[in-house]
């Protein structure tokens, strides 16, 4: 006597974790002309990309998580006592030092140039899957190579991090000079389809 296994149904088994950060460059001209033409002293992307196009992006796909970044989603999936990634409690930063990936790195700003800035207006959010965190850099915020980035929890426009770094990439960005770089993160759960049972043949 023998039995055969056979897929009965599809089923979702796992996910994989696609996070992506893209920089959008715009020159201190067309900061000045989005000025002209809304009165925003300090224009955030949306602002910008509504009037100009940049002259530049450059994308990079992957980001690990920190020990502090696994600690901390694990905690908001329970409800902890560190509350939700919203507006009032997150950044996004750059900074110029090239160092290898350190899952229990604290701040990313240690012994380099950094620069980290709140949320635009509206983010992050979230929608089918995929969250979305965007920050803007002025005219004099970060200027220096950006060679990695990352997202933390605070509340201010600051130098240094001030609680743990959730995710952390080294990766060069371009050597910023003036202008306004817009930096946005987006984060993608992508489900895999897989047998969900199986169903004993007898044979």
């Amino acid at each position: 006597m023998t039995f055969s296994i056979e897929p009965t149904g599809a089923g979702i088994e796992g996910m994989q974790w696609l996070p992506v950060a893209k920089v959008d460059k715009y020159a201190d001209d067309q900061v000045e002309y989005v000025r002209a033409n809304t009165g925003l002293r300090q224009p955030e992307g949306a602002a910008l990309a509504r009037f100009c196009k940049p002259y530049d992006s450059v994308e990079v796909v992957g980001m690990p998580f920190t020990i502090w970044g696994l600690d901390r989603f694990s905690a908001v999936l329970i409800g902890g006592p560190t509350g939700t990634l919203d507006s009032t409690r997150i950044r996004l930063g750059i900074g110029s030092d090239i160092t290898d990936y350190d899952p229990g790195v604290f701040d990313s700003g240690i012994a380099s140039d950094s620069c980290f800035r709140i949320m635009d207006t509206t983010y992050p959010h979230q929608s089918n899957g995929v969250s979305m965190f965007k920050s803007t850099f002025g005219q004099t915020d970060g200027n220096f190579e950006w060679n990695h980035w990352s997202l933390d929890v605070s509340t201010a426009n600051m130098s240094a991090a001030q609680t743990a770094v959730l995710f952390h990439r080294e990766m060069g960005l371009g050597l910023k000079k003036s202008g306004t770089w817009v930096l946005t993160v987006t984060f993608s759960w992508i489900l895999d389809a897989a047998p969900s049972y199986v169903r004993l043949q007898q044979g």
